[in-house]
């Protein structure tokens, strides 16, 4: 007889391709980054890829070699361990883990007190943050939306949608930066959280959410930011 006390803590594994087709894809991947290659728009990017033995050519198009790329993969770490603003393990990237939070930039919510639509403000941003902050089954927080035009300069909204959630919560942060500058002031204020910039580096709780431009380039702006998390 089964006990009917007993739980169990279930982990979601999601596997919509087979080992083979990964292959394919990755494969793939290595043929057009070798024979059609990317361009990348920053010239500090051209310069690090080019001296790492990746082939530059004319307007910003760099074709990188297959044993590039399978050297960069394999440098990469195995497991990244993200912390709460408290300093406590929260989420280790790795293996299968698999962790649940809410979405980024929705421009409109059903407003809990009338039920109309309207479009996100910073008021929802802070609720956001509260209810996935005691919810124990969400593990991390974004800010599902952003402060309105009428609230502030729309390039200073990055700072204060990350400024509103980091008030409301402690658990990891995810975010989006609309620029550098939006990007540093946004880690300076994650320093100044933890203690200081050696301390955030020991123990990091925020994730910056950032894409390439498909397909197949990278702006400016993009590879900006990508450069500074790497520093």
């Amino acid at each position: 007889m089964l006990a009917s006390y007993f739980n169990a803590q279930i982990r979601p594994r999601f596997q919509l391709l087979s080992q083979d087709q990964i292959k394919q894809i990755h494969l793939a991947s290595l043929d057009i980054l070798e024979r059609t290659g990317v361009r990348v728009m920053l010239q500090e990017a051209l310069d690090l890829l080019e001296k790492a033995g990746a082939w530059v050519l004319s307007e910003n198009m760099v074709k990188i070699p297959a044993h590039l790329v399978e050297e960069a993969l394999r440098s990469a770490p195995s497991r990244i361990a993200i912390y709460d603003r408290n300093g406590s393990p929260a989420m280790n990237f790795e293996g299968f883990n698999t962790y649940f939070g809410p979405g980024t930039d929705t421009p409109f919510v059903m407003d809990i007190e009338t039920g109309e639509r309207r479009p996100t403000k910073g008021l929802d941003v802070s609720r956001v943050a509260r209810l996935c902050d005691a919810l124990p089954n969400i593990d991390f927080v974004a800010s599902m939306g952003g402060v309105s035009a009428e609230e502030c300069d729309p390039h200073l909204s990055d700072r204060l949608n990350f400024a509103l959630m980091l008030s409301n919560t402690t658990k990891p942060i995810l975010f989006t930066a609309w620029s550098l500058e939006g990007l540093k002031d946004i880690h300076r204020m994650a320093s100044v959280i933890c203690g200081g910039q050696k301390e955030f580096e020991l123990k990091p709780f925020m994730i910056h959410y950032a894409e390439p431009i498909t397909p197949l380039q990278h702006a400016p702006e993009s590879m900006q930011k990508l450069l500074f998390c790497a520093e």
